[in-house]
Formats: C-alpha cells, sequence, structure tokens
C-alpha cells in the first residue's frame, strides 16, 4: 500500500537519528510497523492493528512521537477499511491537530487524505470533498503523488454522485495509471467499472466495453470470463432486440453471474431487465415484474438514467399487462418526466401515446383523446413523422373502442397514407388490420376480408410472424361471423400453428378459445372440450384470471348444452369465484345467470330464481341493463316452470321493457352466455304466454314490438342516412348520447368502478343526467316524426290501432314464427280472428325451401301439389273469414321468401281471388298512407347499366317498351345508368325503374345493394342504407326488375325487411321487387302489362296482379317460375 509505505519511510527517517533508550528498541518499532503494514496487505486489520499499536507503543516508549502519530494515522485507516468510521475519524483527527501544531506538511496531508476517505465512505461528501482536495494538493507537492489512487478514485466517485460526469472522468483516467496493478484487485476493477459507467451513460458502448473487459480483467482469479462475459451480454441484449427471447434469456443468464460477481451494477441491472424484458414479451408478467424491478433499483442506484427511461417504461407495460392501471400510469408517468429531462423523443411519444391508452381502457375517452391529440401536435411540431402516424392511428383506435367507427376510419385511413408515405410497411400492415376490423364490427365482411387479406400479405412478406398470426385469426373471426366455419376453423388452425411455434402461449389460448366455440357451435362437442381444455390450463399458467374465468365459463357452456347441468354448474361456480376474487362485477353477475341456467335445465327452478335474483340485484347496482334483461328473462322462464303464469308475465314484460331500452349497437365481446342471445326467444316466449291467458291484444302489440326491436338491431351497426338537415342532426345527437351511455355503463360495470362506491354513485348521477337527455331526445324526435323516431326507438300500433286504420275491404294476415308453431292473425275492420298452426320452424323452413325447389324443376304438378300443401297449412282457415278482396300479408322469417300469390287451393291460386300486398310489419302502414300519391308523373328507367355482373340484354328492350307504354320516360342505359346520375334524378321522378342486377345479404341487411354503372364520384354499389338518405317524396312507385336474392337459400327476411323500410323512409309508398331470379323476356313481358295497367288508372297492386294472370295464362309462362316472384309491397292503393 503506497501510502502505508510512505508512512513507514517517514517512520524509518525519523527513528534513524533517534535515542535508542527503552527495552523494545527502535528495531522493534520497526519491525511491528512492518509486520502491520503486511497483515494490512492481506486484509488481516485485526493482527494489522495489534502490530501498529505496538509499534505506536514503542515509538512514544522511545521518545518517537512524530513517528507514533504516522503510525496514528495507519491505524485511522485500517479502522476505516474495517468499516468502524467513528475510530477512524478519531485517529484521524488526532493526527491532523499533531501535525497542524508541529507544522508537518506531509503529515497533514496523510491525515486529511483518511479523514476524507472515511467521510467519503460514509457518504458525507459535503465533508469529504474538502478535506481530499486539500490532501491531494499536499501530497502531489511533497512528491507523494504515486499514493494518491483511492484519493483520486473518492474524488471522481464523489463528482459522479454530484451528476458531474466530466470532472469525475477526469479524476478516474488520472486515477487510472497509479491503480493500474493495486494491491486491491477489486479497487483497480472498481475504477474501470466506474470509467465504463460513465461510457455507458454517455451512450459510448464501446468504450464502456472496453473498460469493463479491463475490469473483469483485473478480476482475475475472483471472477474468470472477461471476453465471455462480454460477449454473452451482447449476444444477448442482440437477441433481445430481435425479439428472439429464447436465445435471449440464455445469453443473459449466463452473463448476469460473470457481472454480478465483478460488480459491474450498471450491466448486472441492464442484464436483469434484459431478463425482465424477455418474460415480458413471452407474457410471465411475474416474472417480468420480478426481475425488472431489481434491474430497476440497481440501474437507478447507478444514475443511469437512460436505461431507467427505458425500465421506467417496461414497467409500466407489466402492470398494464397484470391489469394494474394505477402502477402502470404511475412508472409510465416517472418514465415520461425522465425521457423529457433526456430530451429522448422516442420514450416521450410513446410513455404518451401508453397513459393516452390507460385512460381509454379506464372509460376516459375524452382524456384519452386530449393526451393523444397533444401528443400528435408535439409529433408534427418535431417533425417526428413516426410518432405522428403512431398518435393518428391510436386516435383511430380509441374512437374504434368507443364505437365512433365512422370517426376511426378516417383516422386509420391517413394513417395508412402516412405509412405507406414513410414505408413503414410493418404498420401498413398493422392499420389495414385495423380497416379490416372496422368493417367487421359494422358488419361489412367483403371489405373486411379484402383488407385483412392485404394485411396478411404484408405480414407474410416482412415475416412478422406474430402479425401473420393475428391476421389468420381475423380471417377466422371473419367467416366465423359468416357463418362458413370450416373456413373459420381453418385459419384459426393456421394461426395456432404459428403461435405455437412462436412460443406465444397466450394467444394460442385466445385461438383455441375461438376454436371452442365453434366446435361448440356445430355441435363437435369433444373437440370443444379439448380445445377449451387446453386454453384453460395456458390461462392458468400464464395467471390471466379473466381469461380462466371466460374459458371456465364456455367450458360450462359446452356441458350445459350437452344436458350435463351438474357438470355446467361446476364450471360456472368456478368462474363465478374468480370474477368475484378479481373485481369483476359485471361479469359476476353473469356467471350466476349462467349457474341459474344449469338449475333450469335441472328443472330446479327455486336455486334458479335464487341465483337470477342476485344477478338482477347486481345488475341493477352496476345498472347494467343488458344483464337486466336476461335476469328477468330467466325469471319469467322459470316462475313458468313453477306454473306461475302470472308472475311470470311480469318478469317477461320486465326483461322486455330493459331489452327495448337498450342501446342498439352494443355488442358483447365477453363469453357466451348459456341463455340464447337470440332476442327474439323472449318475445316468443312471452307471446306464447299471452295467448295461453288469453290475452290476443297483448299478444299482437308484442308481435309488433318483436318486429320494431327487430328492425331496430337491423339498425345497429349500420347507422341509416337520412337527408334533412334536421333529422340528422337529431340522429346524431341521439347517437352522440348513446355512446356516452356505452362508455359509462362500460366504466360502471367493470371492476374498477365498483371498488369504490364513490366512483360508482357518481358515475350513476352522471348517467341519470345523461339518460334524462337521452329521453328528451328521443320525445323530441317521436314528436318530430314517428318514422324518424321508429329508427330509434320501439313504437308500434296496438291492434285497436290497426284496426281503426284499415277501410273495408281490405284484411291483415299477419304471421309469426316460432321454434314450435306458427301464429296467425286474421284482422279487418270488424275484428281479429286467432289461429295457432302446429308446424315448427325446421318443418317451415323445409316446406319453404321445398316449393322453391320445385321451381326449378318446372314440374307444375309438382309445384301444385307442395304450394297445396302449404296453403291449406297457413291460410286455409283464415281466408275463409276474410272478406274482400285485397289481402295484405305481413310475413314473418322463412315466409319473406313465400310467393303467396302462387299458393294453391286445388283450383285457383290466390292471385285468382286476392291481390296480396306485402308489407313489413303492421306499424309501418301509417308511414306508407302518409306518403300515398298517384300515377302520373314522370318515369325514369335505368336498363341494363354497366357493371361487372352479367349484362341483361332485354333490360334495354324492357325499358323501351315501358316507354313506349307510358310515354313521358326518360331513360339511361349500360354506362349511362350511374348512381350519380340515380341520386342527381331520382328526386324529379314519380315512377322509377331500375332493371339492374342486386344483391341481398343476409347477414347484414343494410348492406344489401343495387348495382349501378359507377363514375368518379360513386362506385355504382347502392346500397339499403343509403336509400334513407334519397328524396323521393315525388315518387309512387319503384320498381326493381332485376334484382334477386336467388333460390339457394331461405333466410329471416331481414334484406326485404331493410329494402322496404329503406325506400318508404326516402318518400315512396310502394316498391316492386323480385323473390328470384326470372328469364328477361318474361320479366319484360309482365312489365308492359304491369304499366299498361297503371296507364289505364289501375292503382298499383290490382296493375301487378292483373299482369300476372295475363302472363300466366300464356301457356309459355303458365309456370309459377314465371309470374310468381313478383311482389309488391307497401301502400293497397
Amino acid at each position: 500500500m503506497k501510502r502505508s509505505f510512505a508512512i513507514l519511510i517517514a517512520v524509518i527517517v525519523f527513528c534513524s537519528s533517534a535515542v535508542i533508550a527503552n527495552s523494545e528498541t527502535i528495531e522493534d518499532g520497526l519491525r511491528y510497523l512492518s509486520l502491520g503494514e503486511s497483515s494490512a496487505l492481506k486484509m488481516d486489520y485485526a493482527s494489522a492493528l495489534d502490530y501498529y499499536k505496538k509499534a505506536e507503543r514503542v515509538f512514544k516508549e522511545n521518545d518517537g512521537e512524530r513517528a507514533a502519530y504516522y503510525v496514528h494515522i495507519a491505524v485511522g485507516e485500517v479502522y476505516r477499511k474495517m468499516g468502524e468510521y467513528e475510530e477512524a475519524l478519531s485517529y484521524a483527527g488526532e493526527s491532523l491537530s499533531y501535525m497542524k501544531k508541529t507544522g508537518d506538511i506531509r503529515g497533514i496531508g496523510c491525515s486529511l487524505n483518511v479523514l476524507g476517505l472515511t467521510y467519503w465512505n460514509m457518504n458525507k461528501y459535503d465533508k469529504a470533498l474538502p478535506a481530499l482536495v486539500e490532501a491531494l494538493k499536499i501530497l502531489e507537492e511533497v512528491g507523494e503523488a504515486g499514493s494518491t489512487g483511492d484519493n483520486l478514485l473518492a474524488l471522481g466517485e464523489i463528482y459522479l454522485a454530484f451528476g458531474d460526469s466530466e470532472k469525475a472522468l477526469a479524476y478516474f483516467m488520472k486515477a487510472a495509471p497509479i491503480l493500474s496493478g493495486a494491491y486491491d484487485r477489486s479497487i483497480e476493477a472498481r475504477l474501470f467499472i466506474n470509467i465504463g459507467d460513465i461510457y455507458w451513460n454517455m451512450d459510448k458502448p464501446e468504450e464502456a466495453f472496453k473498460h469493463y473487459r479491463d475490469a473483469l480483467n483485473s478480476l482475475k482469479g475472483i471472477v474468470d470470463g472477461a471476453e465471455k462475459g462480454i460477449s454473452l451480454f451482447i449476444n444477448g441484449a442482440t437477441r433481445l432486440e430481435k425479439q428472439e427471447n429464447e436465445k435471449a434469456l440464455e445469453y443473459l443468464e449466463q452473463a448476469l453471474p460473470i457481472f454480478r460477481g465483478a460488480g459491474i451494477r450498471t450491466i448486472e441491472g441492464v442484464i436483469l431487465a434484459g431478463i425482465g424484458e424477455v418474460y415480458l414479451n413471452t407474457d410471465k408478467y411475474d416474472d417480468a415484474l420480478l426481475y425488472t424491478k431489481k434491474g430497476l433499483e440497481i440501474i437507478e442506484d447507478a444514475g443511469n438514467k437512460t436505461m431507467e427511461v427505458s425500465v421506467l417504461y417496461n414497467m409500466g407495460l407489466i402492470h398494464y399487462s397484470l391489469g394494474d392501471f394505477d402502477k402502470s400510469l404511475e412508472y409510465y408517468q416517472r418514465s415520461l418526466k425522465l425521457a423529457r429531462e433526456k430530451g429522448n423523443q422516442y420514450y416521450i411519444v410513446n410513455n404518451t401515446f401508453n397513459m393516452g391508452v390507460l385512460s381509454a381502457e379506464g372509460g376516459q375517452y375524452e382524456k384519452a383523446l386530449d393526451i393523444l391529440g397533444e401528443a400528435l401536435s408535439m409529433c408534427r411540431k418535431q417533425g417526428d413523422r413516426l410518432g405522428e402516424l403512431k398518435a393518428i392511428s391510436n386516435i383511430g383506435s380509441t374512437y374504434f373502442t368507443m364505437g365512433y367507427y365512422d370517426k376511426a376510419l378516417p383516422y386509420f385511413e391517413e394513417a395508412i397514407a402516412l405509412s405507406k408515405k414513410i414505408k413503414d410497411r410493418t404498420t401498413t400492415g398493422t392499420l389495414l388490420r385495423n380497416v379490416g376490423n372496422v368493417y367487421r364490427v359494422t358488419g361489412e365482411y367483403e371489405k373486411a376480408l379484402a383488407y385483412f387479406s392485404d394485411s396478411l400479405k404484408i405480414k407474410r412478406e416482412i415475416g412478422d410472424q406474430w402479425e401473420i398470426g393475428a391476421g389468420l385469426n381475423d380471417m377466422g373471426l371473419i367467416y366465423t361471423n359468416l357463418g362458413q366455419h370450416e373456413k373459420a376453423l381453418d385459419y384459426y388452425k393456421e394461426a395456432l400453428k404459428i403461435f405455437r411455434k412462436t412460443g406465444d402461449r397466450k394467444t394460442q389460448a385466445v385461438v383455441l378459445g375461438n376454436m371452442g366455440v365453434i366446435y361448440s357451435d356445430n355441435g363437435r362437442f369433444d373437440e370443444a372440450l379439448a380445445s377449451l381444455e387446453e386454453a384453460l390450463e395456458i390461462n392458468r399458467e400464464l395467471k390471466i384470471k379473466p381469461s380462466e374465468a371466460i374459458t371456465l365459463n364456455n367450458l360450462g357452456g359446452v356441458y350445459w348444452r350437452t344436458g350435463r347441468y351438474e357438470k355446467s354448474l361446476s364450471f360456472f361456480e368456478e368462474a363465478c369465484k374468480i370474477f368475484d376474487e378479481i373485481g369483476k362485477v359485471d361479469a359476476k353477475g353473469t356467471a350466476l345467470l349462467d349457474m341459474s341456467a344449469a338449475y333450469w335445465g335441472m328443472k330446479q327452478y327455486n336455486k334458479a330464481i335464487l341465483n337470477l335474483e342476485k344477478a338482477l340485484s347486481i345488475a341493477n347496482q352496476i345498472r347494467n341493463v343488458e344483464n337486466v334483461y336476461l335476469c328477468a328473462w330467466g325469471l319469467g322462464r322459470s316462475y313458468r316452470g313453477l306454473g306461475q303464469r302470472d308472475k311470470a308475465i311480469q318478469y317477461y314484460i320486465m326483461s322486455i321493457n330493459a331489452l327495448e331500452s337498450m342501446r342498439t349497437g352494443l355488442k358483447s365481446e365477453g363469453h357466451k352466455m348459456s341463455f340464447s342471445s337470440n332476442k327474439m326467444e323472449v318475445y316468443e316466449e312471452l307471446i306464447d304466454l299471452l295467448l295461453e291467458t288469453g290475452r290476443v291484444g297483448d299478444a299482437f302489440n308484442y308481435v309488433e314490438r318483436a318486429r320494431s326491436r327487430a328492425f331496430l338491431d337491423m339498425l345497429a351497426t349500420k347507422r341509416p342516412e337520412v337527408r334533412k338537415a334536421t333529422d340528422k342532426e337529431l340522429l346524431k345527437e341521439e347517437e352522440e348520447i348513446r355512446h356516452k351511455l356505452m362508455v359509462l355503463s362500460e366504466k360502471r360495470s367493470s371492476g374498477e368502478a365498483s371498488k369504490a362506491r364513490s366512483t360508482l354513485e357518481d358515475t350513476n348521477r352522471e348517467i341519470d343526467e345523461i339518460e334524462k337527455r337521452y329521453s328528451s331526445v328521443i320525445r323530441e324526435i317521436q314528436a318530430k316524426s314517428p318514422e324518424l323516431a321508429s329508427l330509434v326507438s320501439v313504437n308500434p300500433f296496438t291492434l285497436k290501432e290497426v284496426q281503426g286504420f284499415i277501410p273495408e275491404g281490405v284484411g291483415i294476415i299477419e304471421f309469426f314464427t316460432t321454434d314450435d308453431k306458427v301464429i296467425l292473425f286474421s284482422i279487418d275492420r270488424a275484428g281479429t280472428d286467432l289461429y295457432q298452426i302446429e308446424v315448427n320452424r325446421s318443418s317451415l323452413n323445409e316446406k319453404v325451401n321445398g316449393l322453391r325447389d320445385s321451381l326449378l324443376t318446372f314440374d307444375l304438378d309438382d309445384f301444385q301439389y307442395k304450394s297445396r300443401e302449404l296453403y291449406d297449412l297457413l291460410l286455409s282457415s283464415a281466408l275463409k273469414d276474410v272478406k274482400g278482396e285485397k289481402l295484405i300479408i305481413i310475413p314473418h322469417g322463412p315466409l319473406h321468401y313465400l310467393p303467396f300469390a302462387a299458393l294453391y287451393d286445388g283450383e285457383k291460386y290466390i292471385v285468382d281471388r286476392y291481390t296480396v300486398i306485402v308489407d313489413p310489419s303492421a306499424s309501418v302502414l301509417r308511414f306508407i298512407v302518409d306518403k300515398r300519391k298517384g300515377i302520373g308523373g314522370r318515369v325514369l328507367a335505368f336498363g341494363n347499366p354497366k357493371t361487372n355482373h352479367s349484362s341483361l340484354p332485354y333490360a334495354e328492350k324492357e325499358v323501351g317498351d315501358i316507354k313506349a307504354v307510358m310515354g313521358d320516360v326518360d331513360i339511361y342505359v349500360e354506362d349511362r345508368a350511374t348512381e350519380t346520375l340515380g341520386k342527381e334524378k331520382f328526386p324529379n321522378y314519380n315512377v322509377i325503374h331500375l332493371a339492374s342486377h342486386g344483391k341481398f345479404k343476409e347477414e347484414e341487411p343494410l348492406l344489401s345493394s343495387l348495382y349501378l354503372a359507377e363514375d368518379g364520384k360513386n362506385d355504382g354499389v347502392l346500397m339499403v342504407h343509403e336509400l334513407f338518405g334519397l328524396d323521393l317524396n315525388k315518387t309512387s312507385l319503384v320498381v326493381l326488375s332485376a334484382c334477386e336474392t336467388g333460390l339457394a337459400k331461405v333466410t329471416g327476411g331481414d334484406e326485404l325487411i331493410g329494402l322496404s323500410r329503406g325506400f318508404t323512409f326516402a318518400g315512396t309508398p310502394s316498391l316492386v321487387v323480385t323473390l328470384w331470379e326470372v328469364s328477361d323476356d318474361s320479366t319484360a313481358e309482365l312489365m308492359v302489362e304491369f304499366y299498361k295497367n297503371l296507364k289505364s288508372g289501375m292503382d298499383k297492386p290490382d296493375a301487378l296482379r292483373e299482369a300476372q294472370i295475363i302472363l300466366k295464362s300464356n301457356e309459355k309462362y303458365k309456370h309459377p317460375f314465371y309470374w310468381a316472384p313478383f311482389v309488391i309491397i307497401g301502400d293497397w292503393k
């Protein structure tokens, strides 16, 4: 030790001139001094103290006071190294006093040095610094610079603690040659580590690792593997950057003990944080938290602010993944603060974004949009295109989460354009997927598939395995919605294969869950159980409690479907327990609902009621209207099972009231409930119960309410366009308030909202205020226009109102199909007759399909046999009581595609006896009559518009023949028959005739379309939801002479309902459509006869009937295939 050696020299110099007087001589003192020095070098501090104190005593006994005080300094130094700082300060202080008294400069320097180093060890830098600076100055002046290594090291570390890296580095570099090869290799290593840390914090990793390597080499024999440690660390970091998590973990775990053993704390902290990031990437959040937290503690101690920013950010991500949003926000805020101090733009932007996302997750959407808007402005100001891209994308995602799909879409499209501009193909692919999801939830599945396919193509080119898997899962969701389950399974299986390969267990569970639901829906229960059980195992392994509970509930659902109610109950109970533990109050209520379903299945109605009452209490507490509807429905079913019909009716009515107060467009993305999700079932069961108790008028009322609710559900994902500015404003305000209610309802239902009573009460108060405003808007809409109100609320005619509305000579036959019967109301001004026809839904579908199939064979005998069968089943009894020749048919379900005019009584078709008009409901008749206008104005005819579909050669002849009959007809054919021209011309005509192709869409009726020619302004696809915005107030009749659904499949009829309601809302009272594709030549002949009849003054329904009779009298066209598909919808005049 060079400093002790200096003391030894001083003692020797003093003793060489001293007088030897005592029994222990100076030589003995020098021997003790040498032994003390040797023991200190060996870190045998107890022996060192013993020898130094003996030496000091001997020097004092031999009048060597100066030498004794130099040894006194050495004793203080030993106490310092032993950590006995008060003793060290005492000895160094006594020595300093003596040296100052005797004017011994060298002694002053040595004493100050021990004092300064001791204060440094005690972290009392304000006292250490002046002592060390003064000591350094003195020792350098007296030629003892070679003994100042520890002093320089201490000064460097003090300035490092003060944040002055520049000064610290200067001292460390000055100390390096002095401490090189020092007796205490750990001191040398410590110096190199300090230098390495400074360079690391200066973002100079190459310089840092040069000194870390020197540190590791200094510790050979203590810690081996300098080159290996650095190589392992660099390889681990590189693999982590590439998301090669398994390899990264292998390298980092090997590097950790090397750097830990060397005391290179900065890199130890970085490695721990890196291991934490591996576990974050692989969804092992508990392990991620453990390692990242340890790493953060070390990095904070080391003062590595650059690394601290990123590790704090990761802590935010981990807590977010664990569902602890408060902690997540805290870490994002800390990371953001440091990032701003360091000017780290990447983490400024990403922390801001994530704070916005957290706000959205907490239901604070407006706050989220404000934060993201701030981030966007910041990025644009700084020219940060990547940040701008992320901000725009996140704003789009927030609007998407809020259900504002029309607002989300422009942001996603803007982001796509920007991502293409800056050539960020990865983000382009992700954004295309986002747009696909917009179209998925709005039911525009073809568009969704196109965007998903484009996204998937990019992801495959890039090789982004996770995104490829996610894209395949999205495709599976689309095909699931389309009912193409085998195709959906193919995509899910391919996605699962990828996620198994990448080791993404969390997403494996998601895909397995999707597969399980499909298997269950298709009765493949063993496969459903296998998929869901594997998903459950993963969720339990990863400790993802919400997903575990959802999977348990889905497993319960499978057992429920197979009639194993007791087994299903155990799964529902376990799910309920987890939901309760994690504070998911809404989900707990749903699990209680499912438990009641199990009891209901076992006919244990009292136990079902007990659970339903608990679930209803929760639903009312958190004001979950959907669960109120389901609980009340379950209670109605249960009391009906107990034979308490009056009480059952009360609960059914409560259920329907809740259902009708639910805001359309809210889609539950959670687990499936065991009670049916078909909202019509609750109406069917109540109607059946009301008829059992003889309440025919009430039953009719609920039939009409069921139709009205079904129409609202049809409008749920694609709000129809309206023309009038005032109507637009009212509907826009209704939608805005509805979305606010949705957001608050979700917040209220979440575990977070229900944890604190004050939060729940505040939310409930806010909802009360908004619901008052919503009711006010609905009243305003109803006062302005009942028809406009029908787009947002249930408001049907009563039976008495219908009877008072229709004239003499007009009868109404209204059907309502249920699982096991068809209910028929025969209504005229005089009264109502009720018929209940015993036929189940599947048998009815089979009969209607059989009749339509017979149209393709042109076997008239076969058709008449099947037609007679349906006539006898549905109408033979009811028509006996019908007076008059005009018959309004209101079909339901598959009956929408039944050609009623062609039903055969054994002698004649119905068309021979009655003029048949079809309407979507009795309640819309009031709107139709309000729009009634006569035939006599101008006619607009579009024939064979140029499209991508097959040509309609007879359509051009057809419109030419119409002109020959009607005279004042404006004709547009082929590429002149554009959508743009139509929207411009339609408002000016009394009759609009469109001889064009069309496509009906069962899954999303408002996206059914008429195909016109495209041009630069419009794509030629006139969708049903656009019809509501047309101006047809001068139009008495619209004819769609070539629009067809094809014969392949009978559906629920919503397509025709949407079409008729759209044209009626636009202003026309009458619409002629075809139920299947028919030959152009026969259509042309029928249309000529139809227009001749109109020209002669017949009303529209009679004109069509006469045209059909004339066509069927032609031997060539007598088969109903040619004349029966034409149907008039709307006005009976």
